[in-house]
């Protein structure tokens, strides 16, 4: 599961969304099932080290592209551009 998701994230993480999604939905104590409106999504979110996908900016080429990477560095300037959201 750790290779498919981390190589594989757009395959693997709606996946295991829908999975905590079932679980929350199948869980006996009602309040932890009010916590989910009918047809809400589950979304999660990934915290840690991605093993060999621990790059700096300068090292974040294309063959990683659909991989969950970890880039490390320090933020010196920010710009954003357009008025569209990230996600």
């Amino acid at each position: 599961m750790y290779r498919r998701l981390i190589h594989d994230p757009a395959e693997a993480l709606p996946a295991f969304e829908d999975a905590v999604r079932d679980q929350i939905l199948k869980h006996t104590d009602t309040e932890v099932r009010k916590m989910l409106r009918p047809g809400q999504r589950v979304h999660v979110g990934l915290v840690g080290e991605f093993g060999p996908n621990h790059v700096s900016p300068r090292q974040l080429l294309s063959s990683y592209i659909n991989q969950v990477v970890e880039v490390y560095g320090i933020v010196t300037k920010v710009r954003v551009s357009g008025g569209g959201q990230w996600w």
